[in-house]
């Protein structure tokens, strides 16, 4: 267990870069699986301010995908019994068109436009916050939005 400066708990860094990478490989399989029922959709591998993008072969239509994840992890983190998270993007992570969030020990995804997140400047640098409410939440498994023609958030290649 590791202590903060606030005396709380909080998970080793080398397990959130593990579950971060995890919720990574796992959000790529399950757009590649996706792909499959869109034709012409391609998934590409990180940018800058992003860590995947959908690409149509077919219109050149880009949709650019940050992911995060969170675990709460017994015994290290106050947020066993939290039926809600707060995630921030900051600088370059808040010009991906799309925040797709997985709550690990929920066994939650959750898919948003960036552009419908609250948005805000923490000293100057630009914040977007996602607040996950748990499982009545709209935008639960709401994966059919990165494929939906005529967002306004799509940007051409």
């Amino acid at each position: 267990m590791i202590k903060d400066a606030n005396r709380r708990a909080t998970v080793p860094h080398q397990i959130t870069t593990a579950m971060g990478s995890a919720a990574e490989a796992w959000v790529r399989v399950q757009l590649q699986l996706r792909c499959l029922q869109h034709p012409g959709w391609e998934v590409v591998v990180g940018g800058f301010g992003h860590d995947l993008a959908l690409v149509n072969t077919a219109t050149r239509e880009r949709r650019t995908i940050e992911i995060k994840s969170r675990q709460s992890i017994p015994g290290l983190t106050k947020h066993n019994q939290s039926e809600k998270f707060v995630i921030d993007l900051y600088g370059n992570q808040t010009e991906a068109d799309f925040l797709v969030f997985v709550w690990f020990d929920r066994c939650l995804v959750f898919i948003s436009p960036v552009s419908r997140l609250k948005a805000g400047f923490v000293k100057g640098i630009a914040r977007r916050q996602f607040i996950c409410t748990g499982k009545d939440d709209p935008r639960l498994n709401a994966w059919g939005q990165l494929f939906s023609v005529g967002l306004p958030n799509i940007r051409p290649e």
